[in-house]
């Protein structure tokens, strides 16, 4: 997998940067596989994503265009256990139906270390930059990167004031929902999707996932604490259109309620 990523991605950095890179922090990578390929006597990932939690230096360094990401100085990657100045996606090899496991991978970004750190992304392809649009990353402007190409997600804060019916988390009630505010939220909803549509029902991705959702309202129902359910809301000029329903298949007898 690695000589087929190196040669679509056209990465630079050898098997032995990529091994020193985990050695040093094994949170910087995350492989996944289709479920009806996977076989747990003999695993094998056929798609994975990686990225380098950054030092202050290192964050500096890489939008002063001074960051080597073929060979990246330790002194620039932030240890498992410390709080990183920013988040940067160093690579993401998924294709086809594999793109699903990007939003399952990105969950690692929710833990409490990471949650309100910026992530920073470039893309060297098409592919690469059309993923980082969808998902809410925005440019750089020359002011905060000396290097072009740049995009960043900021984390924003939680909102103090919720609607009626956004009711997770809650302390009394077994089943909640929320609606969609984050990059992690987001990650979620591709994820339930993903499950239901692509894995399901074989949809295809760029139909699934056709460049509306950074414009709609999204809602997830959880069960307990976790995401069971998530759906899609378009307003227009004087109605909205309920679409993308779906459910995970273990909790479709579970009722949600706002």
């Amino acid at each position: 997998m690695f000589d087929v990523c190196r040669r679509e991605l056209g990465s630079q950095a050898s098997l032995d940067v990529v091994r020193r890179v985990m050695s040093a922090n094994p949170s910087t990578f995350s492989a996944f596989a289709r479920r009806d390929k996977y076989d747990c006597a003999n695993p094998r990932a056929e798609g994975f994503i990686a990225w380098l939690p950054l030092t202050s230096e290192g964050r500096t360094a890489l939008l002063g265009g001074q960051f080597d990401g073929a060979n990246p100085s330790p002194n620039y990657i932030a240890a498992q256990h410390e709080k990183p100045a920013a988040l940067y996606v160093w690579a993401i090899y998924a294709s086809g139906r594999l793109a699903g496991g990007v939003a399952l991978a990105f969950q690692q970004m929710s833990t409490p270390l990471y949650s309100d750190v910026d992530l920073l992304a470039w893309g060297p392809t098409a592919a690469g930059r059309r993923l980082i649009d969808t998902v809410g990353f925005k440019p750089l402007d020359a002011d905060e990167a000396g290097q072009r190409g740049f995009h960043i997600y900021r984390r924003s804060p939680q909102h103090t004031v919720r609607p009626a019916y956004d009711t997770y988390p809650s302390t009394t009630e077994v089943n909640t929902v929320t609606v969609v505010r984050s990059l992690d939220d987001l990650t979620k909803v591709m994820a339930i999707r993903s499950v239901a549509f692509l894995a399901e029902q074989a949809c295809p991705l760029e139909e699934e996932f056709d460049g509306n959702d950074l414009s709609s309202t999204h809602l997830l129902g959880y069960v307990g604490d976790e995401p069971a359910a998530s759906l899609r809301i378009r307003c227009f000029a004087d109605f909205a259109k309920v679409e993308r329903l779906a459910v995970r298949p273990e909790y479709r007898n579970s009722r949600m309620r706002s």
